[in-house]
């Protein structure tokens, strides 16, 4: 019996703390992947958005390499 329960709490601890880093990880994964990917979209769009309305202002000359 005792060593029964202390399986049992054992592996519900285990359980726990497991689905808890999963939760969190994924959370975190997400945040982090879905802020880098705003982040570089909005920066590449406005980079390349302003460089091309520069280039086209200008006379449309080529960017320098």
């Amino acid at each position: 019996m005792g060593a029964d329960g202390g399986g049992g709490a054992g592996r519900s601890f285990r359980g726990s703390t497991l689905r808890g880093s999963t939760l969190r990880g994924s959370t975190l994964r997400g945040s982090t992947l879905r802020g880098s990917t705003f982040r570089g979209s909005t920066l590449r769009g406005s980079t390349l958005r302003g460089s091309t309305m520069r280039g086209s202002t200008l006379g449309r000359a080529p960017l320098p390499s």
